[in-house]
């Protein structure tokens, strides 16, 4: 709930966009509206201009324009997933610069908890988690983060956005269950791809962003 209210807060960065000044008779969020979440840089909600009317809704999900607008980098690179068991962890992905990834991140079917660790020098192994579903709007992960999403019910579903490509010899990977960290991820899963298998601790990324 107090995210939600987060959300609606009117202080947040606006950018208005131009089919809201259509003369139509609904309910219209005329505007991208950009929320912190917790005390991490950068991280926050996207919420999308949304038209409502006796039919239901139709909302915008991506802008360019509107992105660059707010001083958000281009995305080029789209992924989708699909977790079929309740508990099963992926992550912690992140890529080293200078190809390090800033993400958007939504999930669209079921639920999960996305788990975020700052890995540049000065604020390293601060952390911040948030849980999502379908009616909750973009979550934008700046380049500097580690990320990662534990699914919280069978078959979840997730797509996310990259600011730049797949780059192998860049790809860094934290063990989600390092004792340095400072979560509990429960019910833990049991199924790990072979990457997340190879993750190493967090510690040992120190100095890299």
């Amino acid at each position: 709930m107090v995210l939600l209210e987060q959300r609606r807060n009117p202080t947040s960065p606006t950018l208005r966009h131009p089919f809201s000044s259509s003369g139509r008779a609904f309910m219209a969020t005329q505007e991208y509206r950009l929320t912190p979440i917790g005390d991490i840089e950068g991280l926050a909600w996207i919420s999308p201009p949304t038209m409502h009317d006796a039919r239901g809704w139709l909302s915008e999900l991506y802008s360019r324009d509107a992105f660059l607008a707010l001083r958000l980098p281009e995305f080029i690179h789209e992924i989708a997933s699909r977790t079929k068991t309740r508990g099963v962890v992926r992550g912690l992905h992140f890529q080293t610069p200078p190809m390090n990834q800033a993400k958007l991140f939504r999930v669209v079917k079921g639920r999960a908890r996305i788990a975020v660790l700052d890995l540049r020098s000065e604020n390293f192994g601060a952390w911040a988690t948030v849980d999502a579903g379908p009616d909750d709007p973009w979550i934008y992960i700046p380049d500097h983060l580690a990320q990662g999403f534990q699914a919280l019910q069978d078959d979840v579903e997730v797509v996310f956005k990259c600011s730049k490509t797949f780059a192998p010899n860049n790809l860094g990977q934290i063990a989600w269950d390092d004792p340095d960290l400072p979560w509990s991820l429960t019910p833990p899963g049991s199924l790990r791809s072979e990457r997340d298998a190879l993750s190493l601790p967090l510690f040992s990324w120190k100095g890299v962003f």
